[in-house]
């Protein structure tokens, strides 16, 4: 009966403010009632797709040292790093998770761009959220590690 009641109150059924004896009373009739009716109250086996409900994958902290072995066995982990955006200007400077490159991009809310590390081997996608200050935010998910990346080369110095 208290669990009944219980649920009552969550849902909020009876309304946001209902008391508990009102509450128990009325969970004591609804247990009447389905008595008289010759009904079982029984525990409902949660649906399958809850069952097997994947995990949420980790986010870390925009302050938070991550290091590249990590991001490879951690696909789907969210990396937030804080953005530098120049006065006037429409794009914004981030770092990547792996290690102190940087990346410039434009400063839009609803940017997303797959981007590899050439150096460190690991794809992401980034997106830019916006932060209670005004800001954005970037977010990187990891999509896992490339086996092949070709990096561009380096430009020659003119004497």
């Amino acid at each position: 009966m208290h669990v009944l009641a219980d649920e009552l109150e969550r849902s909020e059924a009876l309304g946001p403010f209902a008391e508990e004896d009102y509450r128990l009373r009325m969970a004591d009739r609804l247990l009447q009632a389905l008595d008289t009716r010759r009904y079982d109250v029984v525990r409902r086996a949660p649906a399958p797709s809850a069952r097997r409900a994947q995990p949420t994958p980790p986010v870390r902290s925009a302050s938070t040292h991550v290091t590249p072995g990590e991001l490879r066995s951690t696909p789907g982990m969210v990396v937030q790093r804080h953005t530098v955006q120049e006065e006037g200007a429409d794009t914004v400077t981030t770092e990547l998770p792996c290690c102190e490159r940087s990346l410039t991009v434009p400063a839009d809310s609803d940017l997303e761009v797959e981007v590899v590390c050439p150096f460190n081997r690991i794809r992401y996608t980034l997106r830019l959220a916006e932060e209670w200050d005004g800001g954005l935010l970037a977010c990187w998910e990891v999509g896992g590690e490339v086996l092949l990346v070709k990096r561009r080369p380096a430009k020659r110095r003119s004497r």
